[in-house]
């Protein structure tokens, strides 16, 4: 047994087995919620601080949202707000939030966008406690990303651009619809953002390229093309479609290609020799989830995402290998143990 709990069957290589483990499913973040658990869940992402996934849950049709924290080490499930305390706030009703779900104020607080209400929430992890930090009448997408101290950034779809969040929650303009024009070929972000320091990625999935935007010196650039992620995919089509870019705490750049259904990963410092395919799509299918990333996260040392509607999970760092191939090639998936109460 490894100190997480994971039960280790062998020794094999991570990328050569494209292993990763199953943390929870969307109906268990679902039962997290206990007697006010939805009757149609949709898991809709989840953020991470040390042990701790948060899982943000709402129920179909528009009936509310709560919060959930598991417990990695333990395997045990706890409220952290119900749909009723992040109703208090919203005012009931629908609340979407995709991208930008973070741990924040020194691991206090979960910040969160609501791209239905165009507001960003708070939510006090000891208490529950959900209040409205601001919110704007500009449509504000999913592409929604923030700090720790509680700033970030945001797309505006209505004015085709991007806006910095201050940790007050205002908002100001960072990037008008030229300048993206001028950046990427087209104002328009269809893709994701993503933050690394003072560096700020545009993944366009309208021009199938990666940009950046250095907040320092005011000016961006190219950082891939098409063509470079192409050529490390088996789907070679030009076509890029750009999930979540995430800055990871081992200093790599993270970020899911949709349209091979593949993870990548860069060094920011090297990016055009450090560029790699961590998890292909045969990879993703072969183990407990699907081909689909939605969220990365960082959990106690190792890669992990939620795929919404479907669950959490994680890549054990290589040597701590929790998958054996069977003599016919099939992968054996063992999930993290939980000990149920």
């Amino acid at each position: 047994m490894s100190k997480s709990g994971t039960i280790l069957l062998g020794l094999l290589p991570l990328a050569a087995s494209g292993q990763y483990l199953e943390l929870f499913t969307e109906a268990e973040a679902n039962a997290g919620l206990g007697g006010d658990a939805f009757a149609t869940p949709f898991f809709d992402t989840a953020a991470t601080s040390g042990s701790t996934v948060y899982s943000f849950v709402r129920g179909l049709p528009s009936v509310g949202a709560g919060i959930t924290a598991y417990d990695a080490g333990t395997g045990q499930f706890s409220v952290v707000a119900t749909p009723g305390q992040i109703g208090a706030a919203t005012g009931g009703g629908s609340i979407g939030v995709k991208y930008g779900f973070t741990v924040v104020d020194g691991g206090s607080t979960l910040r969160y966008l609501d791209f239905f209400g165009n507001a960003i929430y708070d939510t006090e992890i000891a208490t529950g406690t959900t209040t409205q930090v601001s919110s704007t009448t500009d449509p504000i997408t999913s592409n929604t990303i923030f700090r720790g101290d509680g700033s970030g950034f945001a797309y505006d779809s209505g004015n085709d651009r991007i806006l910095s969040i201050s940790s007050a929650g205002a908002f100001t303009e960072l990037l008008n619809s030229t300048d993206l024009a001028a950046l990427t070929g087209d104002d328009r972000i269809s893709g994701s953002l993503g933050l690394s320091g003072d560096t700020l990625y545009i993944g366009s999935s309208q021009t199938d390229d990666l940009f950046f935007w250095d907040l320092s010196l005011g000016s961006g650039g190219t950082v891939f093309s098409s063509v470079s992620i192409d050529a490390l995919s088996d789907d070679t089509d030009g076509s890029i479609g750009f999930g979540d870019i995430f800055a990871a705490p081992d200093g790599l750049v993270y970020f899911y290609e949709s349209d091979s259904d593949a993870v990548f990963s860069f060094d920011p410092g090297n990016p055009d020799g450090s560029l790699a395919v961590v998890l292909d799509e045969a990879a993703l299918n072969g183990g407990p989830g699907s081909d689909r990333v939605s969220e990365f996260f960082w959990l106690d040392g190792e890669l992990g995402w939620a795929d919404d509607a479907d669950g959490a999970y994680v890549v054990p760092e290589p040597g701590l290998a929790a998958l054996a191939l069977g003599a016919a090639g099939f992968v054996l998936v063992i999930r993290r143990r939980r000990r149920r109460a």
